[in-house]
C-alpha cells in the first residue's frame, strides 16, 4: 500500500454512479478510510479490460481515466487497485474504448460443412442478428485468441473443423476474462487452412501485427513466450515493456506481476528494483513500503529495517520518530541520517581494498607475478583491511584526521579494535 499517483480506468452505470455514490469528470473524491481491496475505498483497474469482469460490456456505462491521489492497495491476482482518493480525468468515448480494447477482429471455428448452429456459413459474406448480442447466449461468438478456438475443437482432426478470421461490425459484448466476444453483425474475411493455423501457434505471429519468433499470441515485439505483450523478450503476458517474467508488466526486466517500474524480483509495485511485494518506491527488499531501501514491512519512510514505521533508519516497530545511534558504545545525540551526511562518514568512505598500479610504478617483481600488465598497462593491486585502513589514515591532512576524533563519544581503543590504527603514533 502507498501513496501516489497512479493512472487507471474505471466504468460508471450510465447515471455516473457507483456502489450508489454519484461522480463527476474532474472532480476529486475522498473517504476517510484504509483503502482495501473488495473492502473499502475507491475501486479501479490498471488495464482496461479489466474492468469488464466487473461491469457489463455496454457503451451506455461511463468508462473514464483515473487517477489515483492518496494510499493504494493493490489485489495481488488482477488488475483491480482501491484507493481513498481519486481524481476523475476524463471520459472514453465508446469507440476510443473498442480501439484501445482492439475487440474487433478474432477467430471462429466451423464445422466442415461451414455450419454452426444450424447456420451455414460462407467466406466473404456478412451475417447479421437482430437483436443484441449477449456472451453466450445470442449472437455470433468468436475468440481473440486463435489459441482459445481450439478449446472448441479437437486439434488433428483437420477434416472436422474449419477456422476462419472474422471481422466485428456489429454491437459487441465482450467476457475480458475468456477474451471471447459475440456480436450481432459479421464478417467472415477468410478461411485459414491449418499449415497457416499451425504457423500461427507456433510462432505466435497474429494477422494483426508483424512480430517474429515469438511463442504467444498477439504480441507487438519480438521473441516472447507469452501473449499480448507491447514489447521483446517477454516470457509472460500483457507487459509493456521488455523482458518481463511475469504478468502485466508496465516497464522493463521485471520478474513478478502487476509492475510499474523495472527491474522488481516481485509483484504489484510501482518503483524499480524491489525484491518483495506491493511497495511504492526503489530497492525495498520488504512488503508493503511507501518509500526506498526499506528491508522491513509497512514502512512510509526509508532504510528501515523493521515494521510499521512512519519514519526513516528505524529498526524497531511502529516508531514515528527517525531514533537516535549509539556511536563507539554509547548513546549520541545523532541520527543515522546524520551520520550518513557527516565529514566523518565521507572521509572513511575513501578506504579502497583495491588498486590500480600502472605499469610505469611496478616493480620487477610485480611484473613477474603479474605478466597481464603487458596487455592491461597495470594490474589491480588489493590490500586486505588493516593494509588499506593504514594507507587511508596516512594520506589524510591534518585537518582530516581531527574530523575523524570528534565523531561523538570517539574512544581510540575502539578505533583502533575496528581498524587498527593507533592515532597515538
Amino acid at each position: 500500500m502507498g501513496e501516489k499517483e497512479i493512472r487507471g480506468y474505471k466504468v460508471f452505470q450510465p447515471d455516473w454512479t457507483c456502489r450508489n455514490m454519484k461522480f463527476e469528470v474532474g472532480k476529486i473524491y475522498e473517504e476517510n478510510v484504509t483503502p482495501q481491496c473488495c473492502k473499502s475505498g475507491i475501486h479501479f483497474c490498471l488495464i482496461l479490460e479489466d474492468c469488464f469482469a466487473y461491469y457489463e460490456f455496454n457503451s451506455k456505462n461511463k468508462v473514464t481515466e483515473v487517477i489515483a491521489l492518496g494510499e493504494v492497495d493493490f489485489d495481488l491476482k488482477t488488475s483491480k487497485c482501491c484507493t481513498n482518493k481519486i481524481q476523475i480525468v476524463r471520459e472514453l468515448d465508446w469507440q476510443e474504448v473498442m480501439n484501445l480494447l482492439n475487440i474487433n477482429k478474432g477467430y471462429k471455428v466451423f464445422h466442415s460443412d461451414w455450419k454452426f448452429k444450424k447456420m451455414k456459413f460462407k467466406v466473404g459474406r456478412i451475417y447479421e442478428e437482430n437483436e443484441i448480442p449477449k456472451y453466450c447466449e445470442k449472437g455470433f461468438h468468436y475468440c481473440l485468441n486463435l489459441l482459445d478456438c481450439l478449446d472448441y475443437c479437437v486439434i488433428g482432426e483437420e477434416k472436422e473443423y474449419r477456422i476462419a478470421e472474422v471481422a466485428a461490425l456489429g454491437d459487441i459484448d465482450f467476457y475480458s476474462l475468456g477474451r471471447k466476444c459475440c456480436t450481432n453483425k459479421i464478417k467472415i474475411i477468410k478461411e485459414l487452412n491449418w499449415l497457416e493455423v499451425l504457423y500461427i501457434l507456433d510462432l505466435g505471429q497474429c494477422t494483426k501485427h508483424k512480430d517474429y519468433r515469438n511463442v504467444g499470441i498477439a504480441n507487438k515485439g519480438n521473441f516472447n513466450t507469452g501473449s499480448y505483450n507491447q514489447g521483446s523478450r517477454n516470457t509472460g503476458n500483457y507487459n509493456i515493456g521488455h523482458y518481463n517474467v511475469g504478468r502485466k508488466n508496465i516497464g522493463d526486466y521485471n520478474i513478478g506481476d502487476y509492475n510499474i517500474g523495472a527491474q522488481n524480483t516481485s509483484s504489484c509495485n510501482i518503483g524499480s528494483f524491489n525484491t518483495a511485494n506491493c511497495s511504492i518506491g526503489n530497492y525495498n527488499t520488504g512488503e508493503q513500503n511507501k518509500g526506498n531501501y526499506n528491508t522491513g514491512k509497512y514502512n512510509t519512510g526509508n532504510y528501515n529495517t523493521g515494521d510499521w514505521n512512519k519514519t526513516n533508519f528505524s529498526n524497531g516497530c511502529f516508531n514515528t520518530i527517525e531514533p537516535k545511534i549509539c556511536l563507539f558504545d554509547k548513546p549520541s545525540d545523532w541520527t543515522y541520517r546524520i551520520w550518513k551526511n557527516s565529514k566523518a562518514n565521507k572521509i572513511l568512505s575513501r578506504i579502497t581494498l583495491t588498486e590500480w598500479i600502472s605499469k610505469e610504478n611496478m616493480t620487477e617483481e610485480e611484473k613477474q607475478r603479474h605478466k597481464e600488465f603487458t596487455v592491461t598497462g597495470g594490474y589491480l593491486k588489493y590490500y586486505n583491511f588493516y593494509e588499506a585502513c593504514q594507507i587511508w589514515w596516512k594520506s589524510l591532512s591534518d585537518r582530516e584526521k581531527n574530523i575523524i576524533q570528534w565523531i561523538p563519544n570517539f574512544d581510540a581503543a575502539i578505533f583502533k579494535q575496528m581498524t587498527g590504527i593507533d592515532i597515538n603514533k
